[in-house]
């Protein structure tokens, strides 16, 4: 056989190879097209169902100060009518449009237009004596109304029998008892409750929003609540009409994020799923779902490619949610079992859907396949440059080793090569990979030894100290609140003394084993030294870290403990608990702990201070 036909021989398994990869190389770039659309849709959903949630929170709050505004009548206000006192509520605030007051029976008294942007081209119109809300809506008002107020009456008796049994502990110099700080809250919840009226949710209100004039001609938050008059007295019932514009104006922005990516064909709807309807208007969306619908499409909804393109779909508030939030921070009185179970948050029904239509992937794909074709013309006529890639076979193994070397010099984790090799430079590598495991998990002893104290397993102090200081960090930045709790073992060296320190490093352990029982998944539980520990509690406040550091307590002085003679051993804990305040540091907050533990400790030992 001549030299040229062996040539040809040897380069026939290479051509083989060359148009596999070239296939393998499209197909791993036309997946990862589908990856890219898929997070590019993914991030517009998660970013603009952020900011409308954010939006609606705002108005939320903004309608709670408003109402708390118009129930106000100290000064200035007291000299003001009704008009001027609502006007000037409503100029404090910018989410809504427009502010309607109605008496008892549902009629239109007064028509407030707010001193928004997308007000101001709106005259206002008379709309005396009409109504903006259906008979059945005000009948359900009016029963709220009722059964608020009769909670009220419950509510003053109530804080009149805490108030008396209050004065007579006073009488009895019992002011630092637990129980007179028991009646201090309850009296403090009630008073609290007296003034929350209750508010309700709706999204409606197209045809009274045409009657009043709006800026915008569909259906809208509606946030409804009784006001009272300067006598504390209920007056009639105030309907805040959340500016539409807002959503309209997010929505935009999204889509508008997408199309400066190069999105032509994309569309950013709202929809809602319990009346299968759009709640805007829908247009690359509903023309690529018919005949199917909303239904078909919710239901088939993945975020996958299919013949339609990328469609998905994300949780904005509804109503239910909103009157939900409303109900959670009223003060729970009287709500025990399955009553606090009926606050539970609902799904919401409103949708909001980003859609990137097929043929923008299908653009795409075109592209990826004619650089994948032109690859290929050019990898087929190098496979003559035999020698190069002969090369390449020795001397690409020697830097993908030297590569491994210096990212396990910079203490990186290497995978395993599975070389296939079993020639020399294939031996090679499978001994550097044994010795790079066997690094890495020396390296991963010496710092668990080093961050986990070796009797109890908790953290270390130096562990404790970088987690806390990015906890605190963590913070600051969203805003949270930080708590902590100081842990010492009552009379230890006692125990130690008395018993040994063998059993004294059982109860150690019993103790620790005692605390994580009672912990959650996100605490942090590390020891200081000697019998003394700390717990930090992310995202909670005092009150959530008082409530855990009492089970605690409790589950310490339960525990049955005995030393090789079957002498009981009792084991009881002083805590301190302090809420880590933003511009204190770690040091700092350790002694305000220290403080509030050695007042435990004085006031008797097994018991909490903060």
């Amino acid at each position: 056989m001549g030299l040229r036909w062996r040539i040809s021989l040897w380069l026939l398994p290479f051509a083989v190879a060359v148009l596999g990869f070239i296939g393998s190389y499209y197909l791993a770039n036309r997946q990862l097209l589908e990856n890219q659309l898929q997070q590019t849709m993914q991030s517009a959903l998660v970013s603009g169902s952020r900011e409308l949630n954010v939006l609606l929170e705002q108005r939320s709050q903004e309608f709670k100060y408003l109402g708390r505004l118009i129930d106000e009548c100290s000064n200035p206000r007291a000299g003001m009518d009704r008009e001027q006192r609502f006007g000037l509520a409503l100029g404090q605030v910018d989410g809504f449009s427009a502010l309607a007051v109605s008496d008892l029976d549902g009629e239109l008294q007064q028509l407030l237009m707010s001193p928004v942007a997308s007000n101001r081209h709106i005259l206002p119109r008379s709309v005396q004596g009409t109504s903006t809300l259906t008979r059945d809506t005000f009948k359900s008002l009016r029963q709220q109304l009722l059964q608020w107020q009769e909670q009220r009456q419950s509510y003053r008796g109530q804080i009149e029998a805490l108030l008396d049994e209050q004065a007579l502990m006073n009488q009895r110099g019992e002011r630092n008892s637990q129980r007179y700080r028991q009646v201090q809250a309850q009296v403090a919840m009630l008073q609290g409750a007296i003034y929350q009226l209750p508010v309700t949710v709706l999204f409606s209100g197209a045809s009274e929003v045409e009657q009043l004039g709006l800026p915008f001609r569909d259906d809208t938050y509606l946030f409804i609540r009784p006001y009272l008059n300067c006598d504390d007295q209920v007056a009639g019932f105030i309907t805040a009409y959340l500016d539409w514009t807002r959503v309209e104006d997010s929505l935009y922005r999204t889509k508008q994020a997408l199309l400066a990516q190069g999105f032509n064909n994309v569309d950013v709807v709202l929809a809602d799923i319990a009346m299968s309807r759009w709640i805007t208007k829908a247009g690359a969306l509903a023309d690529a779902g018919k005949p199917r619908g909303l239904d078909v499409m919710l239901e088939a909804e993945d975020s996958q490619l299919d013949r339609l393109g990328f469609i998905g779909s994300a949780a904005v508030s509804d109503p239910r949610q909103l009157m939900h939030r409303y109900r959670k921070a009223m003060p729970m009185v009287g709500i025990q079992g399955s009553g606090r179970r009926l606050l539970a948050e609902a799904e919401s029904n409103f949708r909001l859907m980003v859609f990137i239509h097929r043929a923008e992937f299908e653009q795409r794909d075109r592209g990826l396949l004619s650089q994948a074709l032109a690859w290929g013309g050019l990898s087929i006529g190098l496979l003559l440059v035999l020698i190069a890639l002969l090369s390449k076979q020795i001397a690409q193994p020697v830097v993908d080793l030297t590569g491994s070397i210096k990212r396990l010099a910079r203490g990186e984790k290497l995978t395993s090569s599975d070389s296939y090799r079993r020639d020399e430079i294939g031996q090679l590598i499978r001994e550097f990979d044994c010795m790079a495991e066997a690094l890495h998990h020396k390296s991963e002893q010496l710092l668990t030894q080093a961050s986990t104290d070796s009797l109890t397993g908790c953290l270390t102090r130096r562990a404790l100290t970088e987690v806390a200081q990015h906890l605190h960090q963590k913070t600051i930045a969203t805003d949270d609140r930080l708590s902590l709790i100081l842990m010492d073992l009552d009379h230890f060296k006692r125990i130690n003394d008395q018993f040994g320190h063998s059993v004294g490093d059982k109860v150690l352990v019993a103790f620790c084993d005692q605390v994580r029982a009672n912990l959650r998944s996100d605490d942090k539980f590390g020891r200081l030294g000697g019998e003394e520990f700390i717990v930090m509690f992310p995202g909670s406040g005092l009150l959530e870290c008082l409530a855990i550091a009492e089970r605690i307590r409790r589950s310490v002085a339960a525990m049955d403990l005995a030393d090789e003679n079957q002498q009981p051993i009792t084991v009881t804990v002083s805590i301190g608990a302090y809420e880590w305040k933003t511009d204190d540091s770690f040091d700092q907050a350790l002694r305000r702990g220290d403080g509030k533990l050695y007042q435990a400790k004085a006031m008797g030992r097994n018991r909490i201070s903060f």
